[in-house]
């Protein structure tokens, strides 16, 4: 592969994980968004559809980032073997911690909801 179709695949790579996270946080924000707004004046079995369709994408949604990534910073070191005037940005670092954050946002959005459908009463 020429240097310039190695700069495209790692793109289309990035731009891919980019695409996924923005999915993620789309749908993070629609349940909050339902949680927040008719979470506790739904009934159980439509929590049961929301929080099943919820588990479903969410953890989809992190796989794909985490899959799109790290291909794309193997091919960032298979490039920089080749070419080695290639810049590379891609660090193990955001590989670590962009899915933990994912998944802590992913639980917390169960926790919230569970807030929303049983209140402390005091």
């Amino acid at each position: 592969m020429t240097e310039y179709e190695f700069s495209e695949l790692l793109v289309n790579l990035i731009n891919g994980a980019t695409g996924i996270l923005a999915v993620f946080f789309s749908v993070l924000a629609g349940y909050l968004i339902a949680a927040m707004t008719v979470g506790s004046k739904i009934s159980q079995g439509q929590v049961a559809i929301l929080n099943t369709c919820f588990l479903l994408s969410a953890p989809m949604a992190i796989w794909g980032w985490l899959g799109r990534y790290l291909a794309a910073y193997e091919l960032q070191n298979r490039m920089a073997e080749t070419y080695p005037d290639a810049i590379g940005g891609l660090t193990m670092i955001v590989i670590i911690m962009t899915p933990i954050l994912m998944l802590t946002l992913f639980l917390a959005s169960f926790w919230f909801m569970w807030e929303v459908r049983h209140p402390k009463t005091e």
